[in-house]
């Protein structure tokens, strides 16, 4: 075995844990490399599944490279884990570093206008060093102490210098591993911050945003870091087949709803399971991706999946009649509409008994017909707004129906000022589908 060690006081630590690899708690464990935390030390191991792995792992050591950008980037005066070790024997590759106590995640923290200044700065000092990652989000950032520490940098490199485009490119992949978290605003702030353009931020972060989606809705039905294929199940971590089996399988509690061919029951108060469901598993997710609440879904086997009943929940006009009508309600309504179409998500059957409403939050359900697309087209926005609106009668006014209208025009100038023909195609639409309202 190839040993080296960059932090003398804890060879010991380092060599004991190699003597019985896999202590401590696994924190991360995929297809491609595993995590543990042990005795103040985060151990990473590269994983060489494969005869592609394997060749690639022989060329180039993933543990010795980012041992060395560690380094570097300390050296550099940027804050980054401290690199404590590694170790190749064979194939194998293993990462050493400090645990940095206290740290959290700064994908976890509140975010707040000083906080996305501060990651604006640390981000531009990043590519002022040279420093070009292809993986640079805040899931690979730590906030401990009020400081920003960078850590997993192993797809990451030193060059002379970064392109204009290499900046606006990493620039839009981190804004898009937070903006499901903040307002446009407060992305426009980011940017603005870090001195870049906004008009070329955002044509990179469509392109990235769509490359995201489509890549982490592949990973929806195989085994990796968030889901598991086992005799036929594909479960969501970290539900166990038992479990599974035990929803899908189990005898219902309460029928909630049955179709030919569409059964909805729950097998315990907070566990429901859906038969007949096509795509739901797969859609649910893109959904989860894209920032958009629908219930959390824990199995799937066939055409049934097993997911988190949301109790409490009613469907979205019987909310209105039950609360009234407020301003707050309905610009949420609208902001969450909006983000649908604005990232793609064509739902063919938006009707109000497809959104269900506990404590003011809304949450999308029956999926089976939704599409997924860059953005949805003009005449599937308007279909969907028809949709709610002929599915929507008392109380909801003809002012309370025009304020949601401005709400879900936001910030597009087209939709604001032309709202006289946006209304009047609505409502074209809206006698079509025969509305519930006089």
């Amino acid at each position: 075995m190839k040993l080296e060690v960059a932090v003398p006081e804890m060879r010991e630590r380092v060599e004991a844990w190699l003597r019985a690899p896999d202590q401590g708690e696994r924190v991360k464990d995929n297809r491609v490399r595993s995590v543990h935390r042990w005795n103040g030390l985060y151990i990473k191991r590269f994983k060489t599944a494969g005869l592609v792995q394997r060749i690639r792992s022989l060329l180039a050591d993933r543990a010795a490279h980012e041992f060395r950008m560690l380094r570097a980037l300390r050296e550099r005066g940027i804050a980054a884990a401290e690199p404590v070790a590694w170790a190749r024997e064979g194939a194998q590759t293993i990462l050493f570093t400090r645990e940095i106590a206290g740290a959290e995640v700064l994908r976890s923290r509140p975010w707040t206008r000083p906080l996305l200044r501060q990651l604006a700065r640390f981000v531009r000092r990043l590519h002022d060093a040279g420093f070009r990652h292809d993986d640079l989000h805040v899931g690979n950032i730590l906030v401990a102490g009020g400081e920003l520490t960078l850590v997993d940098v192993h797809r990451a490199a030193l060059v002379e210098e970064l392109t204009r485009s290499e900046r606006v490119e990493s620039l839009a992949f981190v804004a898009l591993s937070f903006y499901t978290l903040v307002s446009e605003t407060d992305v426009l702030r980011f940017v603005r911050e870090y001195g870049a353009d906004p008009r070329e931020v955002y044509v990179a972060f469509r392109s990235a945003r769509e490359r995201y989606y489509l890549d982490r809705q592949s990973r929806v039905r195989r085994t990796g870091s968030d889901f598991e294929r086992v005799d036929g199940l594909i479960l969501r971590r970290p539900t166990s087949a038992e479990e599974a089996r035990r929803a899908l399988s189990g005898p219902p509690l309460r029928v909630v709803k049955e179709d030919a061919g569409r059964r909805l029951w729950l097998t315990d108060p907070g566990t429901f399971v859906k038969e007949g469901s096509g795509d739901l598993w797969y859609n649910a997710f893109g959904l989860e991706t894209r920032g958009i609440p629908t219930p959390r879904l824990l199995a799937c086997s066939g055409d049934r999946v097993a997911g988190r009943w949301i109790e409490g929940a009613v469907p979205l006009w019987e909310h209105f009649k039950a609360r009234g009508v407020s301003r707050d309600f309905l610009a949420r309504l609208a902001r969450l509409v909006r983000r649908m179409h604005v990232r793609g998500v064509y739902h063919r059957d938006l009707k109000a008994n497809n959104l269900l409403v506990r404590d003011d939050e809304i949450s999308v359900v029956d999926l089976d017909r939704v599409d997924f697309c860059r953005e949805v087209s003009r005449a599937g926005r308007v279909w969907n707004l028809a949709q709610l609106n002929a599915a929507v009668g008392a109380p909801v006014t003809r002012t309370d129906r025009l304020r949601f209208l401005f709400a879900y025009a936001g910030r597009d100038r087209a939709v604001r000022m032309n709202w006289k023909v946006w209304a009047r195609e609505i409502m074209e639409k809206t006698r079509a589908r025969r509305h519930v309202w006089p």
